[in-house]
């Protein structure tokens, strides 16, 4: 399989995994509200939600993973291209990861995910600005926001590197067995994003 496909995969991987932390994050913030939960429930909630980040990563990674297979784009060509992809998922990610990390006192205060009253929060952004600077640890949230991202793209960086720049210089020239192994990449991942954006084969 084509280093590319592979790191797409990786970085999903990557992905759940980070979703799962920042849902660890939501549950242990709100513990004293989980009662008499077992731990196999608690290992439930997770598999339950881990189709749901599949989805969200799906969703996430998209674009990136469509660009990437571009011809005149591919990843695995072209450090530039490597270079502003990088920061441009960082951006995508870290507006995502802010969003989960403000749902932890949304759920503290509510007693739910997000829903339609966050909706209607929006309606009203200088006035829900202001008291959540003054009732919520605003910076706390945004150095623990700046820390997980941190870690991300380090382990984002390093993949990155195991990927593309270890690379031998003959892998980087392209044949006609290349193209096929591409293309037929390209409908494997195509095929696994699909069913991810659905949440799995069970998906509804």
């Amino acid at each position: 399989m084509p280093r590319i496909a592979v790191f797409f995969l990786l970085l999903m991987a990557l992905l759940l995994v980070h979703f799962a932390l920042l849902r660890a994050g939501l549950i242990f913030r709100n513990r004293a509200d989980t009662g008499g939960a077992t731990l196999r429930e608690l290992a439930s909630s997770f598999l339950t939600g881990a189709r749901f980040d599949l989805a969200i990563a799906a969703y996430v990674l998209a674009p990136f993973a469509l660009f990437a297979f571009l011809p005149g784009i591919a990843l695995d060509r072209s450090r530039r291209h490597r270079r502003i992809f990088f920061p441009a998922l960082m951006s995508v990610l870290g507006v995502v990861t802010f969003i989960c990390l403000a749902e932890y006192e949304f759920f503290h205060e509510f007693q739910t995910r997000y829903n339609r009253l966050a909706i209607q929060y929006l309606d009203q952004p200088a006035t829900v600005a202001g008291m959540a600077w003054y009732n919520y640890p605003v910076l706390r949230y945004v150095l623990g926001w700046l820390f997980v991202m941190a870690l991300f793209g380090f382990a984002l960086h390093r993949l990155m590197r195991w990927s593309f720049e270890t690379l031998p210089a003959p892998a980087l020239q392209i044949s006609r067995r290349r193209i096929v192994m591409e293309l037929g990449a390209v409908v494997a991942i195509i095929a696994i994003w699909v069913l991810s954006m659905r949440g799995g084969v069970g998906g509804e």
